[in-house]
């Protein structure tokens, strides 16, 4: 039946696959036993290397199993045998009409006088001298022995498990033991392994594990394994029947990183998600590491100045040092500077670890000055150390180039005494391919006062407008609840029979307006005259000859109603000072009302 069931799955594709072509085409006569024979022959390689040849015109593709935990697609491969034994040679051959296999029994007489000779093997199996193989476990107690990363990194720099983060997942008692003898491993489950939820279903009786995703029953089938290296010198382990290691993902290879006595660091895909790599650490059973050594710190604040460098890392391709300031010039004329090149990623950029918490009644706000080659987003980012999961991020806008600016980042309502790494991006959301970002002095400072972003409510906060022209501004109790507009604060602009025409209140807010995809400012107002005119006015904070102007006019007295302002025209990132004026172009005294400044 199993054969039948495969000539028949072959015979669907192959039909399929003809219904897509112009031309006819007819299935093939169904291959024989006859068709997969093979040879094999001494290579001049040595005793323990053998060719296989199968010389069967019909096939399309040949698929080899040598029994010694290696296969091969090759129409001739060579195989190698470094020990002794009977190995059972499998070749499956694919034509026209289907496919079949045949199995023969190598015999090799002899060990490679050479295998125990070989390093690598040694150190991962204990070598000759040791029969009983070497045993690996995860390196549970110490932080970083799990965790994921992109696919092109070498770290997990997304998360890291801390010691015994994941006691219960079922992985911390497994153990891996390779043998150099016939190159067996041996997969100790207890009974249950930690699986990646994307491949529960591969193994019954999965269910969630008390410390993240599954945790399911298996038994492990006898396997082998196999080292390789591809073209660029990498290193693989490659591990037959199903067999793994720890944290299952649907592999069975894993990247060699380094490999010592006692260690052994690994790298392995996610078959469910190519852009994902996962890491694990291990140690020899038996094998106590020394303690790893206090992180390096860095004290608040940062100048750069002192003698010792700054510990800043680098992640997403990006790389740090500490260089005297290329550009002594405006706001910073200090000596020393840290500078980065940025990686390729587009959240490339570069950590530090703090001596301790930061403590936000210091300061609910962090300033860097920074140097940029092009206008964008800067991050800053402060996250709890050992808790990749929380963190908060706050983004101010670069508006200068080649010169140096200083960007404010406002961290209000954060709990103080949770976070110690300080991470920053330059152009956020743009990969840097190398280009140099210059930055100085990160100092805990009080957040700016009463500059918060739009919308303005009026509710929980008073931004600070200031007023011109002989013109007052306030914020108070909404004395016309009624309407559009039953808030419970709104701001008054008070004008007086000597105010200027053009008297007004402006804010400068902390980041520039994003006018890429909200292009309209809307804002409730109340006026005690129809007919008044009402201009917004948006501005470049450095630059006041940078501004769009625009008007609109009340058209009802003593009520609420709502105007928009269409700024369509207005470049993203480039304003970030907005001026208000009510009755505009009048020399008249009047109380006028505005809330709920809003951009759509």
């Amino acid at each position: 039946m199993n054969k039948i069931a495969k000539y028949m799955s072959i015979w669907l594709v192959l039909l399929v696959w003809s219904c897509s072509k112009p031309e006819n085409f007819e299935l093939g006569p169904v291959p024989t036993a006859e068709d997969a024979n093979f040879t094999f022959t001494a290579s001049s390689q040595g005793a323990n290397y053998l060719t296989f040849t199968n010389n069967n015109p019909k096939s399309f593709m040949r698929v080899w199993d040598f029994g010694n935990g290696s296969s091969s697609k090759e129409s001739n491969p060579v195989a190698y045998f470094p020990f002794s034994g009977d190995y059972t040679v499998t070749l499956t051959v694919f034509t026209s009409g289907g496919s079949v296999s045949s199995s023969k029994v190598v015999k090799i007489a002899a060990n490679d006088p050479q295998i125990c000779n070989n390093a690598r093997l040694k150190l991962l199996t204990g070598g000759c001298d040791v029969a009983n193989g070497k045993t690996w476990v995860i390196d549970k107690d110490r932080a970083g022995h799990f965790g994921v990363g992109p696919a092109a990194e070498t770290s997990p720099i997304w998360y890291a498990a801390q010691a015994n983060e994941k006691v219960g997942g079922g992985m911390y008692d497994d153990e891996f033991t390779f043998f150099l003898n016939a190159s067996r491993f041996v997969q100790k489950t207890n009974g249950d392994v930690f699986v990646n939820p994307a491949h529960g279903s591969k193994f019954a009786g999965a269910a969630p594990s008390p410390v993240g995703d599954l945790i399911a029953p298996f038994q492990p089938q006898p396997a082998n394994y196999t080292i390789t290296t591809d073209a660029s010198g990498k290193v693989f382990l490659n591990i037959s029947n199903g067999g793994f290691i720890g944290y299952y993902t649907g592999v069975s290879t894993y990247e060699v990183l380094s490999l010592n006595e006692n260690e052994m660091f690994i790298k392995f895909r996610d078959a469910a998600n190519p852009d994902l790599a996962w890491f694990h650490r291990l140690i020899r059973k038996g094998f106590t590491p020394a303690p790893p050594p206090p992180p390096q710190s860095a004290t608040l604040p940062i100048t750069f100045e002192g003698a010792t460098a700054i510990p800043f890392n680098s992640f997403g391709g990006s790389d740090f040092e500490q260089i005297n300031n290329p550009d002594r010039t405006g706001i910073n004329t200090s000596e020393k500077v840290g500078k980065t090149a940025k990686g390729g990623e587009v959240w490339a950029g570069n950590v530090v670890t703090l001596g301790q918490n930061v403590d936000f009644t210091k300061g609910s706000a962090f300033r860097m000055k920074v140097w940029s080659p092009v206008r964008g987003t800067a991050r800053f980012k402060l996250e709890k150390a050992g808790d990749a999961a929380t963190f908060k991020e706050v983004d101010a806008q670069i508006t200068k180039t080649n010169t140096w600016e200083e960007l404010v980042f406002d961290f209000s309502g954060s709990p103080s005494n949770t976070y110690s790494l300080v991470a920053v991006f330059f152009d956020f959301g743009n990969a840097g391919n190398g280009r140099v970002f210059y930055f100085d002095d990160i100092v805990q400072a009080p957040s700016p006062v009463n500059t918060p972003n739009l919308p303005f409510t009026f509710e929980t906060q008073e931004p600070k407008f200031d007023a011109f022209g002989n013109v007052s501004f306030a914020v108070l109790a909404n004395p016309q609840s009624n309407g559009i507009n039953t808030s419970g604060k709104v701001a008054r602009i008070t004008k007086v029979a000597a105010s200027e025409v053009w008297g007004g209140v402006a804010v400068v807010l902390p980041q520039n307006l994003d006018f890429g995809t909200r292009k309209q400012i809307k804002v409730k107002v109340w006026s005690p005259i129809a007919g008044a005119v009402v201009r917004l006015k948006i501005e470049n904070a450095t630059d006041a000859a940078v501004f769009i102007e625009k008007d609109q006019t009340i058209t009802q007295a003593n009520t609420w109603q709502e105007l928009t302002w269409d700024l369509g025209e207005a470049k993203p990132n480039t304003f970030s000072k907005i001026a208000f004026f009510m009755d505009f172009g009048q020399q008249r005294a009047g109380e006028f009302l505005f809330d709920d400044m809003r951009q759509e």
